[in-house]
């Protein structure tokens, strides 16, 4: 089981990826899991170097592609000058000789033209073995090799997801608390001014919910007042 802070803004692609890799499993019968399980606010920097509040979503994933003793490893793209591993499990250190061997099935121990084999491993016994696509099905529970490597790639992209990246557009969050005490504060000084009031409507008057924006913006996050705003908080009293 793993867990994994996600930004928020990550999260609705991701389920939908992680559902379909739920989905998948649920049919051959593999154990996956995903669940949220709380969330949590973070102080970054944005693009612009400003510090601001994001939230992020804990996410709690629990999943393997073992069977009787058997987990899938990873995929061997095998070449002339040797051969690339890509791992799907990663705790656990690959013998150096699949990395020159030639694509047999040590299952079924046919040779043949294959572009790919699949790593397996029993974890009783610690015996390895390169398996062909057909044969791979013996080793998961029925998954096949498209399904498993569906899967090992969505583990990578929810690893991937764990962070606010560069050029993100930002949801940042505030303290409900401070938001509140500045509507309070200008409602006192201004009086309690609706939205959908006339004068709003018209450009003649600023709603409450405009006026405890502006004040917290240019107070609390450095924004900035115009001239009349500071005449408007120099009236009222407000140190601007």
């Amino acid at each position: 089981m793993a867990r994994y802070f996600v930004y928020e803004g990550n999260m609705e692609k991701l389920e939908k990826k992680l559902k379909t890799i739920e989905n998948k499993c649920a049919k051959y019968d593999v154990h996956f899991r995903f669940e949220i399980v709380g969330h949590e606010f973070r102080e970054i920097k944005d693009e612009n170097k400003n510090v601001i509040t994001v939230k992020y979503i804990e996410v709690e994933v629990e999943g393997n592609l073992r069977h009787e003793n058997w987990e899938f490893i990873g995929t061997i793209d095998h070449h002339r000058i040797g051969n690339i591993i890509r791992q799907f499990n990663t705790s656990v250190e690959v013998p150096d000789r699949y990395r020159h061997t030639d694509p047999i099935c040590e299952h079924c121990n046919t040779r043949r033209s294959r572009k790919f084999t699949y790593l397996v491993h029993n974890t009783e016994t610690d015996e390895w073995k390169q398996v062909g696509r057909s044969c791979l099905k013996e080793f998961t529970k029925g998954l096949d090799a498209e399904a498993a490597a569906y899967m090992e790639q969505w583990f990578h992209n929810l690893e991937d997801a764990d962070g606010c990246f560069t050029g993100i557009s930002y949801d940042p969050r505030y303290s409900l608390k401070d938001i509140l005490c500045y509507a309070k504060e200008c409602v006192t000084k201004f009086g309690y001014v609706s939205t959908s009031d006339e004068d709003v409507q018209y450009g003649d008057k600023h709603s409450t919910k405009e006026q405890t924006w502006k004040f917290y913006r240019a107070l609390e996050l450095g924004g900035m007042f115009t001239e009349a705003d500071r005449k408007e908080a120099e009236y009222y009293g407000i140190d601007a």
